[in-house]
C-alpha cells in the first residue's frame, strides 16, 4: 500500500497557501514562488530570466503574471508581497528575487505542513 503521509502533508501545505492568497494561483505560479524561495534560502537568489529559463515550457504569461502577483505593492496594485527585487551590487542591471518577511513566513508555514525544515 502507498504511504499517504507525503500526499497528506502536501495537501495541507496547498490548503494553507490557498487560504493565504486572495487570488487563484496556478501550479506554474506556485512553482515560480517555490524556485525564488529556494534560491533565496540557499543563499543564491535567482533572477527573473533564470527563473523563466528554469521553467522553460511553462506559458510565458504564467511566469510574467506571477512576477507581479507575488511582489510587494507596485504602482497602486495590491499584491501578495511575498517577493521583492534586490539589485546586485556588482551589476546594477541584475535584480535578484528575494523573500520578504511575509514570504518567509508563508514558506516556513508551508514547510511546517510538509514536515520539513527550511534550513536544508
Amino acid at each position: 500500500m502507498t504511504d499517504l503521509r507525503h500526499l497528506t502533508a502536501w495537501t495541507h501545505a496547498l490548503a494553507y497557501v490557498t487560504r493565504e492568497t486572495p487570488v487563484r494561483l496556478s501550479v506554474a505560479q506556485l512553482a515560480v514562488f517555490a524556485l525564488a524561495a529556494l534560491g533565496d534560502r540557499k543563499g543564491s537568489p535567482i533572477t527573473f530570466t533564470q527563473l523563466r529559463d528554469t521553467l522553460e515550457g511553462t506559458p510565458g504569461g504564467a511566469v510574467h503574471t506571477t512576477y507581479g502577483i507575488f511582489f510587494e505593492q507596485r504602482r497602486g496594485v495590491r499584491n501578495l508581497g511575498w517577493l521583492r527585487q534586490e539589485r546586485c551590487e556588482d551589476d546594477l542591471r541584475v535584480k535578484w528575487l528575494r523573500l520578504t518577511p511575509k514570504g518567509a513566513e508563508v514558506l516556513d508555514a508551508m514547510l511546517q505542513h510538509l514536515g520539513t525544515s527550511g534550513s536544508s
